[in-house]
């Protein structure tokens, strides 16, 4: 178990004040801040430091050491820079990173075949994957840590692996191959989060938690997700193809944190209803339409 890190000096009591956070006590002595230091330009996304893992080892080493003199809520963590791709590469997919962001390839034809996906650990991108990941746990050791990986969305993979206006039709012109591709999906991304919780969590277990990849401390068995496709469709459409899947994705695990892009700020009040999901990472709230704050 890691009981101190040299560039989190207030570890404990940082991570106290979390536990009350989730278990929505009272703040001990003040509620959890997270402080966000500038950055330089040279991040934009995950692709800038795509294929880099020195370039990427470095620049955070730097800015965790600057972060290191605030006493908040922060965790210095660490991930490999893949992106929401990561997870359709396993099944197969080609990974294309450009503009400084990471993209998935779609490759799934017709919608019987998702019946055969399977997460291949052992294929191209799973042993980079891994193998970026063994050597930021070993640089990070005593320092940093290795945080949990994000767990793309059910809508997400499916625009991934399909293409997104292949999927937005699927369920008006085949409803049942969809729901099903869907499921198959959803079992994916729950294998994909117990897997971070094996192999990344239980490794790197901070006083009984773990730290997430918007480093934010959580305890142990959690997940992050997002559904970013969702700007590109209405509440009713979640609602009524997307929200039954992302509830059991939500609650499969302790704690769920769901990431809404500005973009997707429209949705607010139908994840808000989705069982499972615990918190919300929102956008600057003065961007949002009234009826969503």
């Amino acid at each position: 178990m890691i009981e101190s890190l040299e560039f989190k000096p207030n570890l404990q009591e940082a991570v106290r004040r979390m536990k009350s956070f989730w278990n929505l006590e009272e703040p001990m002595d003040r509620i959890p801040v997270i402080i966000n230091l500038p950055k330089s330009d040279i991040r934009k996304a995950d692709g800038s430091f795509f294929g880099k893992l020195n370039l990427y080892e470095d620049y955070m080493e730097e800015y965790f050491i600057r972060h290191s003199l605030i006493n908040d809520e922060f965790f210095p963590q660490v991930v490999p820079q893949y992106g929401h791709a990561i997870i359709s590469a396993l099944c197969g997919g080609e990974i294309a990173a450009m503009s400084h962001t990471v993209w998935s390839k779609p490759f799934i034809n017709d919608m019987s075949e998702a019946k055969n996906l399977v997460l291949n650990w052992d294929n191209e991108w799973g042993r980079r994957f891994t193998e970026d990941y063994e050597k930021l746990i070993e640089k990070a050791r005593g320092k940093y840590v290795a945080g949990i990986y994000e767990t793309e969305g059910v809508s997400d993979t499916l625009s991934a692996i399909r293409g997104s206006e292949n999927m937005f039709y699927d369920f008006y012109k085949n409803p049942y191959g969809a729901w099903h591709m869907a499921k198959r999906v959803t079992d994916m991304l729950i294998e994909f989060t117990r897997w971070n919780h094996k192999h990344i969590a239980a490794r790197h277990n901070v006083l009984g938690g773990t730290v997430s990849l918007y480093s934010i401390w959580m305890p142990q068995g959690s997940c992050v997700t997002t559904e970013d496709a969702s700007v590109m469709y209405s509440g009713e459409y979640y609602r009524k193809n997307i929200k039954e899947h992302t509830e059991r994705l939500a609650s499969s695990f302790t704690k769920t944190l769901m990431e809404v892009h500005d973009e997707g700020t429209h949705q607010i009040r139908e994840f808000g209803s989705t069982s499972g999901i615990s918190i919300m990472t929102i956008g600057n709230p003065l961007k949002m339409k009234q009826e969503h704050r």
